[in-house]
């Protein structure tokens, strides 16, 4: 039993620390560039953290409805 917890544990621990080193060594910039660039080629809307203002004449998703003002439908 107790065998088999320290197994466990020692792969746990073994994926965290895999996890972290790999956090602090992938290049964070180029990862959102190329990110970005695949949007671009896509015609998808730009990754943000926030929503932004929405400008375009219809709604590519549901083309049915009506498009929003502003961000009435955040606020609300």
């Amino acid at each position: 039993m107790i065998k088999s917890f320290l197994v466990l544990n020692l792969i746990l621990m073994g994926m965290i620390v895999g996890i972290t080193l790999h956090y602090w060594q992938s290049p964070k910039k180029e990862n959102i560039e190329a990110l970005q660039n695949i949007t671009e080629l896509t015609h998808q809307s730009k990754l943000s953290l926030s929503v932004a203002y929405d400008e375009s004449l219809y709604n590519p998703t549901y083309p049915d409805m009506p498009n929003l003002k502003k961000m009435d439908f955040v606020y609300e």
